[in-house]
């Protein structure tokens, strides 16, 4: 899970990623920046992904531990369709996926 892998890094610090490769077997997408929206596309099937960024915030010591932040994608059927929005929960390699990133250790 591309979320999760990312996620890990930020418990060193905080983590911008600046972009990827590869292709997405399945993908969870909140049409909603803000999150707030219940409305969510789940994409399954291979996709490429043409971007990736984001930022995770390192937790601070007095927040219980909780990060902030979040990826949104840009990913292309093979038929060629656009699609896109902030990645939620999950959103799985279908081939190995190279994420380009800075981590800011404090």
């Amino acid at each position: 899970d591309i979320v999760s892998k990312v996620g890990d890094l930020s418990r060193r610090g905080s983590v911008c990623v600046l972009s990827a490769t590869g292709a997405v077997a399945n993908a969870s997408l909140s049409l909603d920046v803000t999150r707030s929206c219940t409305e969510t596309l789940a994409r399954d099937g291979c996709s490429e992904i043409l971007s990736l960024s984001g930022l995770f915030v390192a937790a601070s010591k007095g927040d219980g531990g909780c990060r902030s932040g979040g990826l949104a994608v840009l990913l292309m059927s093979s038929g060629g369709k656009l699609f896109g929005g902030c990645v939620g929960e999950r959103m799985e390699a279908a081939s190995p996926v190279q994420v380009t990133c800075h981590l800011l250790i404090p």
